[in-house]
């Protein structure tokens, strides 16, 4: 193989994996994690009450088909919790649908975080994985 088209081809793939790098990180995005991806509230989106919930998440996130989503304040005080439920088989390692409605109270302009969270029932620390999603609670 030509040296130059050699170092072209080494040059794009780098390039491309610095690209996804950078991306990767960004919940605005439909992908938040490996584990859960499409979700409906984007990074600092106001949200209000009843609030639904729905994107994918890998069947390893579930427990029996579901697993917890709270909504934090500022401080880590947990304002309330809904448990996403798996729409379809999630004994897969493929990315499976779910749902879950949030209720809480209204605050004024509160800043928080929606925590969805696999759900362990082992218990091993190795095993947990959460997502973290910035909002303005309304």
């Amino acid at each position: 193989m030509n040296k130059k088209i050699f170092q072209k081809i080494v040059i794009f793939i780098f390039l491309t994996v610095a690209l996804n790098a950078c991306n990767s990180g960004n919940t605005d995005e439909a992908s938040l994690s490996a584990s859960v991806k499409d979700v409906n509230i984007t990074q600092n989106q106001t949200i209000s009450s009843p609030l639904p919930i729905t994107g994918s998440a890998k069947g390893s996130f579930f427990f029996e088909g579901q697993f917890p989503i709270s909504l934090q304040d500022k401080d880590g005080n947990t304002l309330s919790t809904c448990f996403a439920m798996a729409k379809s088989d999630w004994m897969t390692e493929n990315y499976v649908p779910f749902t879950c409605t949030l209720s809480f109270e209204n605050l004024t302009k509160k800043a928080g975080k929606l925590i969805l969270k696999k759900d362990n029932p082992s218990g091993l620390k190795e095993n947990d994985e959460t997502v973290e999603i910035p909002v303005s609670i309304e």
